[in-house]
């Protein structure tokens, strides 16, 4: 697989995953006494297939996506779009962090309001 190009989300061949991955872990949350789930993970699926697969899977990201025509698509910045994206959907207070993988040793984890790069 070639490596990424600037702009550019890119998937594995026969992976449904864009290039730039997602992992979004929540603190720890009250139990539904009801469905015994914290959040239902059907729903889960759907809010990040809307703020996540639709608007950045297999796109060019610099001239396919509205947002970042005016922001740079630094995985920083694409972390921050997924937050605002995820943030609009859960219910309040679901969110803890965005945790965005642009390769093995550069991961971004962005909480909101700082943003902390791994290596």
């Amino acid at each position: 697989m070639e490596p990424p190009r600037h702009g550019t989300a890119r998937s594995a061949p026969g992976s449904a995953v864009p290039h730039r991955q997602l992992q979004r872990l929540p603190p720890p949350a009250q139990i539904d006494p009801v469905s015994g789930m914290v959040i239902n993970l059907a729903d889960l699926k759907e809010y990040m297939q809307q703020a996540i697969m639709e608007p950045l899977d297999h796109k060019n990201l610099d001239k396919d996506v509205p947002y970042f025509a005016e922001v740079v698509s630094t995985t920083e910045n694409v972390a921050v779009f997924i937050w605002e994206n995820l943030k609009r959907l859960l219910p309040a207070g679901m969110l803890y962090k965005v945790k965005v993988y642009e390769t093995d040793q550069n991961i971004v984890v962005y909480k909101g309001e700082e943003t902390i790069s791994e290596r």
